[in-house]
């Protein structure tokens, strides 16, 4: 039903290239010309690095412009991820060690909002929402509460 494609909505949000191609990305503020020479920090991407000066952390764009704050686990995997879709929504995504989704946190275009829990296969498992103003729970494909 609704709550089923909802959910799927809000899950590929999050899972839609939220961890994908990080490092490459450019940071750009727009102008700021009412600013102070000096009060600006502009960089295309700011990269973490830790005491062996592997990469930790990455705040930059991807490919497509949305900006991203990505932080990475001591073999390079991408574990978390906050970012704005190209819909314009914020979303945050955990991977397991596999790089695999599994949970996700998001607002949609229709400014409802979801919290998503997935599988090894990326399929969702758990769901809670609200869909235009009504709370919504999914558990294992079938909407509870109703």
């Amino acid at each position: 039903g609704r709550m089923k494609r909802f959910v799927r909505a809000t899950a590929g949000y999050v899972a839609s290239g939220l961890v994908g191609g990080l490092a490459a990305g450019v940071l750009f503020f727009g102008n700021t010309t009412d600013a102070a020479p000096n009060d600006d920090v502009r960089t295309k991407r700011l990269v973490l690095l830790d005491d062996k000066n592997e990469v930790r952390g990455v705040f930059a764009t991807d490919k497509t412009g949305r900006p991203v704050l990505a932080f990475c686990d001591s073999k390079g995997n991408v574990r978390i991820s906050i970012a704005i879709t190209n819909d314009d929504c914020p979303a945050i995504g955990m991977t397991d060690a596999k790089d695999r989704s599994i949970i996700g946190l998001a607002v949609t275009e229709a400014n409802d909002a979801a919290f998503t829990l997935m599988d090894e296969k990326g399929e969702v498992r758990a769901a809670v929402g609200i869909e235009k103003g009504i709370g919504k729970f999914l558990l294992d494909g079938k909407e509870l509460g109703k």
